[in-house]
């Protein structure tokens, strides 16, 4: 016999070999019954824990209230206005400068920005007493007319 003729023929007898085995396991394992048996005299305690779920929502946040994020005001002082957590240090970041401020009791925060003619990008940091960091970034559009 050729040498790839053989190859074919002993492929096949162990595929017929493995088929076999492979059918007679499944017969046998329907065919018979398995039992698990066990002592009834013992006590099981089982001890049940509860662990916490994290929260999922954000518990630091910071909102811009106006000016909104592509808009075009008319005047080069616009209020920039916004919400955070309380005694929140607010970092406002413009082309000509930073201003830092804070919230007051309840979270506010407004300061007058100064902007330059055309398109201005202005971005807002809130840092809480704990460290947690919260950025919003605006493209403010000043125009005269």
């Amino acid at each position: 016999m050729e040498k790839t003729t053989m190859e074919t023929v002993i492929a096949l007898v162990l595929g017929v070999i493995l088929g076999v085995l492979a059918a007679s396991s499944f017969w046998f394992l329907k065919n018979h019954k398995f039992t698990l048996s066990l002592p009834t005299n013992k006590v099981i305690n089982i001890k049940t824990t509860t662990t916490p779920t994290p929260l999922k929502e954000k518990l630091f946040s910071l909102e811009i209230s106006s000016p909104s994020d592509l808009s075009i005001v008319n005047t080069a002082t616009p209020n920039l206005s916004g919400k955070s957590s309380p005694n929140t240090l607010i970092i406002i970041s413009l082309t000509n400068g930073d201003e830092v401020l804070r919230t007051d009791a309840e979270g506010n925060f407004q300061k007058l920005i100064n902007l330059n003619e055309g398109l201005n990008y202005i971005s807002v940091t809130a840092i809480s007493a704990i460290g947690q960091t919260e950025q919003v970034n605006l493209a403010v559009v000043y125009e005269t007319k």
